[in-house]
């Protein structure tokens, strides 16, 4: 969909070469913070919501992230890419925890789009840290057809199935 571009997360890379000199980390937070200020005058930006999110996602301010994935969702539908960020980004600011609202976001990304990965990859690490192991396999085995047969994740995939299943 249009929110499918990474825009923020290269904020620093992308414009580490500006002007011929390296722009510092208080430039990009200077960057940011216009941005937020731009939106804060002319709220109704999804794009620059979603740009200000993983802008602040790649600054590590997860706690502002998480207000700016808040405005992105309250303006578009279920956009399975940013719901997962989202709740990737909450549980970061909750101490790496995926219950509660975190997994309701899942839950949602999911209902738009069943084969999303990283959703998938989030509803397996929610349904192990259960112990729910019967459900973990069952995402696991939704991811494997999303990679390549022989490759390493493949491998890994296959693997923690297994492990899963000697848990049960």
């Amino acid at each position: 969909g249009m929110l499918g571009t990474p825009e923020g997360v290269g904020v620093e890379t992308r414009t580490a070469q500006t002007a011929g000199h390296a722009v510092t980390r208080a430039q990009v937070v200077q960057m940011v913070e216009g941005l937020a200020q731009k939106l804060r005058a002319n709220p109704d930006d999804p794009e620059g919501w979603l740009m200000l999110a993983r802008s602040y996602t790649a600054l590590g301010r997860y706690e502002d992230a998480v207000g700016a994935y808040r405005e992105v969702t309250a303006r578009v539908g279920d956009d399975p890419q940013v719901l997962a960020d989202y709740a990737d980004t909450l549980a970061m600011a909750r101490g790496r925890s995926l219950l509660g609202e975190p997994e309701r976001l899942v839950s949602r990304a999911l209902a738009a789009d069943p084969n999303h990965g990283k959703a998938l990859a989030l509803a397996e690490t929610i349904a192990f840290s259960k112990q729910d192991y019967q459900g973990a396999i069952g995402y696991w085995e939704r991811i494997l057809p999303l990679v390549a047969a022989e490759s390493p994740t493949a491998r890994s995939i296959n693997g923690s199935i297994a492990d899963a299943r000697s848990r049960l």
